[in-house]
């Protein structure tokens, strides 16, 4: 997915240049290495949707002690994001 950004970027912030992988002339809409800009916008999607499970996945459970405060919450999400993944 990253690699699809920066690469949709890097054509698209150069409108001069022919995609050097696969001939795709410049358009007015990111495209990446797809042939239409909606399968990378869905490809991207999908992406964020597979990172945002990876976190919500590595959140610690409370077995069963109580409620977490917010405190702990956000505590937890600190640690998902610093996280080294």
């Amino acid at each position: 997915g990253v690699f699809q950004a920066l690469y949709a970027s890097y054509l698209n912030l150069s409108p001069d240049v022919v995609s050097p992988i696969f001939g795709y002339k410049h358009t007015d809409r990111a495209i990446g290495t797809f042939t239409y800009s909606n399968f990378l916008a869905n490809y991207l999607a999908l992406c964020l949707c597979l990172g945002i499970g990876v976190l919500v996945s590595e959140l610690k459970r409370n077995n069963g002690k109580g409620k977490n405060t917010l405190k702990q919450t956000l505590r937890a999400w600190a640690e998902i994001l610093l996280s080294s993944k």
